[in-house]
């Protein structure tokens, strides 16, 4: 492969391709790869994009996981504090709301967590996801009782939200920091 051919690629990609998207959207080895990063070393050529971060991570559609969840933190949070206790009818609005946010969420961002590099396929994930959401209720329960909170639908679901939100930034933060460790090694 030309130089000349390099610099047209950057040139069609906008100049925002990486190094490695560059070659293997090409079809070209590792070599070109190599060849191309000199190029930008040398400055011959402007890779923007480079040295993401979590900003950048967070504005791109790989984060989409993450701007669902944290959607679905929200509608749990408004269904704990502005849907009303009384009538059976905004109970059922309450429950559907903050299902999600209590059984699925938390889970989900525990195990994108815990596992960044993995490449979770569809039923492996929610299985797991749904577990371990299963599994920390009765820990933020606990928790709750032994600081000497009142244990309501309210509080469990503020509390769950909350830390629903914290491990969302956190595996997103992990996610962020992983592809960033990919793109440079």
């Amino acid at each position: 492969m030309s130089e000349e051919a390099i610099r047209r690629a950057v040139r069609e990609g906008g100049g925002s391709l990486y190094v490695w998207e560059i070659a293997s959207s090409m079809g070209y080895s590792e070599e070109v790869a190599r060849a191309l990063w000199s190029m930008r070393e040398s400055g011959e050529i402007d890779l923007r994009g480079e040295g993401r971060g979590f900003a950048a991570y967070m504005l791109s559609p790989a984060s989409w996981w993450a701007w669902l969840a944290l959607l679905g933190v929200a509608l749990g949070v408004i269904a704990a504090l502005l849907v009303p206790h009384s009538p059976v009818q905004l109970e059922f609005i309450k429950v559907a709301m903050g299902a999600p946010s209590l059984f699925y969420i938390p889970g989900l961002a525990l195990v994108r967590a815990l596992y960044p590099e993995w490449k979770w396929k569809g039923f492996d994930e929610a299985a797991l996801a749904i577990a371990m959401s299963l599994s920390m209720l009765p820990l933020i329960g606990i928790t709750l009782v032994t600081v000497g909170v009142d244990l309501t639908v309210n509080t469990t679901l503020i509390s769950v939200d909350g830390l629903s939100v914290a491990l969302i930034l956190i595996a997103a933060a992990r996610r962020a920091s992983y592809e960033e460790s990919l793109r440079r090694g």
